[in-house]
């Protein structure tokens, strides 16, 4: 077996772990409890690192390495973050002598190879998916931990679940390419591809590439274990031949074989010719074709875990979206407001726009990820009555909007002024929406401080109405 299944944990074993983040202190303090010896280091000098971040480090037992790799190949593995590139020159020196680069799941994975893993993957949605799926199982009763890059890091999450009920619980993760491009062993029992669009080609330099790594969530499955694909997305059939678990789809087209579809105004799930009615899509509390989407991956998912038709009911009815995830605010003078803060990449904002019921007024822009913002003027077009950009995109945006024929294109210079001027050129019955294409990291810290500044100048419009229970 690869090296590096062993030497993870007990007296004698020297880990390194390379980040200081969320994900890297909790690798360390994982490992620390499982008495294995470890150096936690950072590509960055300590002046860029948060003070608390060091402290909790040190506190724990970590021997701290910052802005060097000196002494990286002198472990048994190295464990890394999903900000350092897997192909990083920072890994030379491990590699050199033959020390494994893995990830965190892989690492966590590697230390429970038998837990019931539930994997999430995709371009956009992955988030509301991964919520969705637990929910049902926790609505139908089955032990369950929601988990990775939607929360806690699966290892922290993993080990702090007491051993006698460890087998019994089902780990539903959301995982990026960034963490599965650093697996080898990593097996969920049941896994979904939910779409692929460009984004992250910083990291990702074709979508070949890019697919590649996502594929990796399906490369330890068994017959036993089940593959969860969107029937309608091009790059997720073309895992087909490399997959050798039982291939379930997800489709809003038309019925499936095996998988979950709608048909006559309800969500089923069907597998071996069984059919089961789980919902009507009327009574689904998220907005657009894309989360309906989502509802049905989720639904396949957690039907594999073993939820029941009842569960995924009860779950529909109490879930409520992540803040800044298509979520509806409210309304003012008939224009329904949608926080969309979390759409950060062209394809999130695309199929957001595409499942509105009704004309759109985006407000787009923030820093770049080498993004092709072509698609996206080409769904303006056809979707939107005007776009407001703003931030270093902003002319990026506004150009290819205005290339594909939109021709209501203003710019502003907060996003309080963006809120204004999108609000004075929506219609009644038009949304309003903040669904960016782009990181936030210009006039934002992060996507969270975004969408918060959406909803304020939101709550500032002229009779202003806050979305009630059962309206998000």
């Amino acid at each position: 077996m690869a090296m590096g299944w062993h030497g993870l944990s007990g007296r004698g074993s020297r880990v390194a772990v390379v980040g200081t983040g969320v994900t890297g202190l909790e690798t360390a303090r994982v490992l620390l409890s499982l008495g294995t010896e470890v150096t936690l280091y950072d590509t960055r000098e300590e002046s860029a690192i948060p003070e608390d971040a060091l402290r909790r480090a040190r506190s724990m037992g970590c021997t701290v390495r910052l802005g060097t790799h000196d002494g990286l190949g002198d472990h048994a593995v190295v464990v890394t973050s999903p900000g350092v590139p897997i192909e990083s020159p920072y890994f030379g020196p491990a590699r050199e002598r033959g020390v494994e680069v893995i990830s965190e799941i892989e690492a966590a994975f590697r230390l429970w190879p038998g837990i019931a893993v539930i994997g999430v993957t995709g371009t956009n949605g992955k988030s509301t998916t991964t919520a969705l799926t637990g929910e049902m199982l926790a609505q139908t009763g089955v032990p369950v931990r929601v988990c990775g890059n939607i929360g806690a890091p699966l290892i922290g999450v993993v080990a702090d679940v007491p051993e006698a009920a460890r087998d019994q619980t089902w780990f539903v993760a959301e995982v990026s390419s960034f963490q599965l491009e650093a697996t080898e062993w990593f097996r969920p029992r049941a896994a979904a591809l939910l779409n692929i669009t460009d984004d992250h080609r910083d990291r990702h330099p074709t979508v070949q590439s890019y697919v590649s790594a996502k594929a990796r969530l399906f490369q330890r499955q068994t017959p036993a274990d089940v593959a969860v694909l969107n029937a309608a997305d091009e790059a997720c059939r073309s895992v087909l031949p490399r997959l050798r678990s039982r291939v379930w789809w997800f489709s809003t087209d038309g019925p499936v074989t095996d998988g979950a579809y709608v048909a006559d105004g309800c969500v089923v799930h069907a597998v071996g010719g069984a059919v089961t009615e789980l919902c009507r899509v009327d009574g689904i509390r998220l907005v657009g074709r894309h989360n309906l989407e989502n509802v049905l991956a989720a639904s396949a998912l957690s039907m594999a875990a073993g939820a029941t038709a009842e569960g995924v009911q009860r779950a529909l009815r109490v879930f409520e979206p992540a803040p800044h995830t298509f979520r509806r605010v409210g309304s003012a003078g008939g224009v329904v407001l949608i926080n969309d803060s979390k759409g950060t990449n062209v394809g999130a904002t695309v199929r957001g726009l595409e499942g509105l019921d009704g004309p759109a007024v985006l407000i787009a822009g923030g820093s770049s990820k080498g993004a092709d913002y072509a698609p996206l003027g080409e769904c303006l077009a056809r979707r939107a009555r005007a776009l407001v950009v703003l931030g270093a995109t902003a002319h990026e945006i506004a150009d290819a909007a205005r290339r594909a024929g939109l021709k209501c294109i203003r710019e502003a210079q907060s996003m309080d002024e963006a809120v204004r001027v999108g609000f004075a050129l929506a219609r009644p019955g038009d949304y309003l929406i903040l669904s960016p294409a782009c990181a936030s990291f210009d006039l934002f810290e992060n996507y969270k401080a975004r969408g918060v500044a959406f909803e304020r100048a939101a709550a500032e419009l002229p009779g202003f109405e806050p979305a009630g229970a059962g309206n998000e």
